[in-house]
């Protein structure tokens, strides 16, 4: 994912080397991502995705949910 591919041609007397034929790197090709840990009302959540070819991981924040108040009218007597 992060390292470039190439040919290595080495002389079979000597043992002298060269490289070419130069492929870049591909990059990492992430899932779509797992919660690793749940929002709350309070507290921020984690979502991690994983490279489906060498398991590289990162992670990002899910917002904690925030209250969800009812309000319940209390009439005056």
């Amino acid at each position: 994912c992060t390292t470039d591919g190439y040919t290595t041609h080495t002389c079979s007397v000597c043992g002298d080397s060269y490289k070419d034929n130069i492929v870049p790197a591909l990059g990492h090709s992430y899932d779509n991502g797992v919660v690793t840990k749940e929002a709350t009302e309070t507290e921020k959540g984690i979502k991690t995705f994983t490279c489906t070819v060498c398991g590289d991981t990162y992670t990002e924040e899910i917002p904690a949910t925030g209250h969800d108040y009812k309000a319940v009218v209390t009439a005056p007597t």
